[in-house]
């Protein structure tokens, strides 16, 4: 009887030590599932608020680019222009002081985010493109995440002065309004053959045709003649062009064609008619669609305008490229040959690797040309023959490149600047 009671005895404690451990293993099963569940709701809220803040991030991005984009006009404006706008809208949307609301902010079914301009500072030298510093918060049950980035912002392909070999400007109010254009104002005539090395910017029209204006080499005296000759369309290989306009083609009327010295006057009139021609719906002028018909053999590539441009301190650039005739290297010279009546001022095949300065001196038959100097002279000077080869070329006035005076047809002639 004492065996089998102790038996019992035994088996009762082992059997409550059997309920307590699985209790107590129940209960720490229990407590690390409960505590991953926990982490797991953490960690979400962490990544959706770092979702968020992403979100931030992207739409203050294109807030600032809609800004600038909405609010620069078709034709473009100055880089001073452009600067003054992209500081400004980085301004508004800069962090805010403590107690304010953030300029971009949104609240979802997830959580919140708010986002704004920390600092930025200048990375080109213009000023024109900035390194922005963005900073945005996602917010996901009192769990917060935010990031911190640099972005580039701004434009770096603003165009430089002398950017374009050829280029035309039309007024604000011309580019608002075509009846306030005046006198072509912003139009582009390429008469006859030239190769166009290099891009050229139209802010309005561009004109082309295979025919080519000259005056006569002796307009000034006693032969009046003007007359178109025959030619061939421009030719531009490797180039683009901002067009602002249309293109076309100048069908010159047959009146105006030949030689004739009856005939001048109303040449005249009508080459200066044609050039100061603000619109272009008569017979003589044919829009064309595709830019290859107007040149010869290779045609620009059309870009689109630029966005903004830049101030060209046009007297500021000439000064660099302007020299005297005392300066150190100049070398001065006046036409070799003998003109009648004209003096020497025609030049004609130059060719010198230094700066040169044409002057003008009234050589007559019997006179030397330091009796008759005259740096004052406020005519025209000629620049002729097909073989010139030089690097600078100065005059005091202006300079018409044609043919001489000779030359009642037409002759040709050649530059080459390096």
């Amino acid at each position: 009887m004492k065996i089998l009671k102790s038996e019992k005895g035994y088996a009762l404690f082992l059997t409550v030590l059997i309920i307590v451990l699985f209790g107590i293993l129940t209960v720490s099963l229990l407590t690390i599932v409960m505590s991953g569940v926990s982490k797991n709701t953490i960690r979400e809220d962490v990544t959706q608020a770092g979702e968020l803040s992403e979100k931030g991030l992207q739409r203050i991005t294109n807030q600032i680019n809609h800004d600038i984009q909405n609010n620069i006009p078709e034709k473009g404006v100055s880089e001073t222009q452009f600067i003054t706008l992209f500081e400004h809208v980085l301004q508004h949307y800069q962090c805010p002081e403590a107690g304010t609301e953030y300029p971009v902010k949104a609240a979802g079914e997830t959580g919140t985010y708010q986002a704004c301009v920390d600092r930025w500072e200048d990375e080109s030298e213009s000023g024109t493109l900035k390194k922005v510093v963005i900073k945005s918060t996602g917010k996901v049950n009192g769990k917060e995440k935010t990031i911190e980035t640099t972005v580039l912002m701004g434009a770096d392909g603003y165009p430089v002065p002398l950017k374009y070999v050829l280029s035309t400007n039309a007024s604000e109010a011309c580019q608002q309004d075509a009846k306030q254009c005046t006198g072509g104002e912003g139009n582009l005539f390429i008469h006859g053959s030239p190769t166009i090395k290099g891009n050229m910017k139209v802010d309005r029209n561009l004109i082309v045709s295979d025919m080519a204006f000259t005056p006569a080499r002796a307009e000034d005296y006693l032969l009046k003649e003007a007359y178109w000759i025959e030619s061939i369309l421009p030719d531009a290989k490797d180039s683009e062009i901002e067009l602002g306009g249309s293109i076309y083609k100048y069908e010159l009327p047959n009146h105006l064609k030949g030689y004739s010295l009856v005939k001048n006057r109303e040449k005249l009139n009508a080459y200066n008619a044609h050039i100061s021609r603000d619109e272009f719906r008569s017979s003589e002028y044919k829009e064309l669609d595709n830019i290859a018909d107007a040149f010869q053999d290779h045609a620009p590539i059309i870009e689109e305008k630029e966005l903004f441009r830049d101030d060209v301190k046009i007297t500021e650039i000439i000064e660099k490229f302007k020299y005297h005739y005392t300066d150190p290297g100049v070398i001065q010279i006046n036409s070799a040959d003998f003109k009648l009546f004209e003096g020497h001022r025609t030049f004609k095949n130059l060719k010198n690797r230094r700066p040169l300065y044409g002057y003008f001196c009234a050589k007559g038959i019997f006179f030397d040309c330091f009796l008759n100097l005259d740096r004052t002279y406020t005519g025209k000077f000629y620049l002729v023959g097909n073989n010139n080869d030089f690097h600078k070329f100065a005059v005091s006035q202006d300079l018409h490149i044609g043919r001489e005076l000779i030359d009642i047809f037409n002759e040709g002639i050649k530059i080459k600047i390096n």
